[in-house]
């Protein structure tokens, strides 16, 4: 079992070596693999469902490949080709609602529930600041914030499984 939030993201997040990461945490490893004191594995995901924004390229391919290595069922949604071959993938636009919701009825019909939601994807056309047009602000509004809000309301039931 991941003990805590931390753990992960020092390994998926940054997509450093699980080793590195371990000699950073002061988790011994074995085989690569972390172990508390007591031998437990703690990055085991056997058995989770994990649904990643964003995860065809850059910070999010690199956490799927990590989630997927620790057992996850991985899932991704988003614009470019699924390059990783994920159990489950979504290909469009998360600003768009009509799509998410789809997206989100597909997986629970599937599974059931999810037990990671990662919003991973973000946007900025041209920079917000640098003259994007009012079009470009809002729909990398509805890329940032509209979407991880609308995910979480929408898998809010499977987290308390």
């Amino acid at each position: 079992m991941v003990n805590s939030l931390e753990n992960i993201w020092c390994v998926i997040y940054n997509g450093f070596n699980i080793s590195d990461v371990c000699v950073l945490n002061k988790i011994r490893t074995t085989n690569g693999r972390p172990y508390r004191s007591d031998m437990e594995v703690i990055m085991d995901f056997n058995g989770k469902i994990v649904l990643l924004t964003g995860g065809s390229h850059g910070i999010g391919l690199g956490a799927l490949k990590k989630f997927r290595e620790y057992g996850a069922t991985v899932i991704n949604i988003d614009m470019n080709d699924d390059v990783l071959g994920c159990d489950l993938f979504f290909k469009g636009d998360v600003a768009d609602e009509a799509f998410l919701t789809e997206c989100a009825e597909k997986v629970l019909d599937k599974y059931g529930k999810i037990d990671f939601l990662i919003n991973n994807v973000s946007e900025s056309r041209n920079g917000l600041l640098s003259g994007c047009s009012l079009e470009d602000f809002m729909h990398a509004q509805r890329v940032s914030v509209g979407a991880p809000y609308l995910l979480t309301k929408l898998f809010m039931d499977s987290f308390n499984d």
